[in-house]
């Protein structure tokens, strides 16, 4: 974004060209959108604040001051030293004049300063997130395994009583009333199906 803005803003210095402010201009709005994204992600990270979350809040804001600095001191003065030239018979050389003073490299250098270190720091950010999803999902997975567990247990459990309480209804084991059943079929009727299912 801050790129964007650089190269609209000096295309404008040497075009004069309204249409080439249009890098500058979008640039300044998605540097706003994204600057408050990130601060929304950077907040989301973890429960307390720790301290690579203050190390990183700590540098955005560094940088979004920094951005506002130079465009407010240095890009937006030379835009429009820029229009004046265009209004009157100032030349070139007055413009360069004033960029010659170093005030918008100064602060693009500083800039650029800051966003590497807000890399750095964002990147153990992207780190503690990352543990917490693989952990999530690594509760989730014993969860589910665990519980999978359980119902096979409290099904086998539940199967095996019921099965013996059916059995008592019956008056005994489903083998012992097939042999008897067989019997009877072969002609065998003297025997004793009390004992039979007693025993």
């Amino acid at each position: 974004d801050m790129i964007n803005q650089e190269t609209g803003q000096r295309g404008y210095l040497l075009s004069g060209k309204e249409e080439s402010l249009e890098p500058f201009i979008q640039g300044a709005e998605s540097f706003t959108k994204h600057a408050a994204q990130l601060r929304q992600i950077i907040q989301q990270t973890g429960g307390e604040r720790t301290i690579d979350q203050r190390v990183a809040l700590s540098l955005l804001e560094t940088a979004v001051k920094q951005a506002t600095g130079w465009k407010s001191l240095a890009a937006e003065p030379e835009i429009k030293a820029r229009r004046e030239m265009n209004k009157v018979t100032r030349k070139i050389e007055d413009v360069s004049a004033f960029i010659q003073k170093g005030i918008g490299k100064g602060y693009m250098d500083e800039m650029r300063e800051i966003l590497n270190e807000f890399v750095s720091a964002e990147a153990a950010l992207i780190e503690v997130r990352n543990k917490e999803q693989h952990d999530t999902a690594d509760f989730t997975t014993m969860f589910t395994i665990f519980g999978a567990l359980v119902a096979l247990i409290i099904g086998g459990f539940a199967t095996y009583l019921l099965t013996r309480i059916v059995l008592r209804q019956l008056g005994g084991d489903p083998v012992e009333a097939v042999e008897v059943a067989k019997e009877v079929a072969a002609g065998n009727l003297k025997m004793d199906a009390g004992a039979s299912a007693q025993a």
